[in-house]
């Protein structure tokens, strides 16, 4: 999910605020539906579709091209238009948010306060979070320490835990952003991909309760 739509933003600091200014989504929607009724509408598609594939098919079909083109079979391209409307209908459907990313956690006494920079919805809808506390990065049942679901959106600046229900020593914390509408469908893991024991751990934070 964080390879998929406006989650690709995720990584550059500036794509990432500019998807999170307010109403972004919807301009979007606008712009993408006024494309449509025009240069990429269906007959348009179809036309041009027809026009270089009538240049471009003897050449895709034969030696030495087809030997490097082995994706290419006669009338992959009258389903163009297919893929643009698919696209469009995706877009218009889209409701993943974009995600929160771990923050270091604070002590405080017998405390932990577990925070990370919001998750965003592109529509503007509420969203909760689910957080997990693990001894292990692969979060077995057996290894669960704390699951807590449906946390306020506001509580992403802090979300307090007894310690005494964490524990001394090396933790894993998982989190996952979900839209109240269709929580489970629109949800989205942390940004967060650190490296633990060789793999990669999507969503997961590595801290150490002194």
């Amino acid at each position: 999910r964080l390879y998929y739509g406006y989650g690709k933003g995720r990584a550059s600091n500036f794509i990432n605020r500019f998807y999170r200014m307010p109403g972004l989504h919807q301009k979007v929607l606008a712009k993408a539906q006024a494309l449509r009724n025009n240069q990429l509408m269906d007959s348009n598609i179809a036309e041009r579709v027809s026009l270089y594939t009538s240049v471009t098919s003897t050449y895709a079909s034969r030696m030495p091209d087809i030997e490097h083109n082995a994706s290419y079979y006669p009338g992959i391209a009258d389903n163009f238009p297919n893929y643009v409307s698919q696209s469009h209908a995706a877009l218009v459907n889209y409701g993943i948010p974009l995600p929160p990313k771990h923050r270091s956690p604070k002590f405080e006494g017998d405390e932990i306060v577990f925070r990370w920079r919001p998750a965003h919805d592109m529509n503007g809808d509420t969203i909760t979070y689910d957080l997990e506390v693990s001894t292990s990065p692969a979060f077995e049942s057996q290894n669960l320490l704390m699951q807590t679901t449906r946390i306020a959106e506001s509580s992403s600046t802090g979300f307090t835990v007894e310690k005494s229900r964490i524990g001394s020593g090396k933790r894993y914390a998982r989190l996952i952003a979900r839209v109240v509408t269709n929580p489970d469908r629109f949800w989205q893991t942390a940004s967060d991909r650190p490296i633990i024991d060789g793999e990669m751990r999507v969503g997961v934070m590595e801290f150490t309760v002194p």
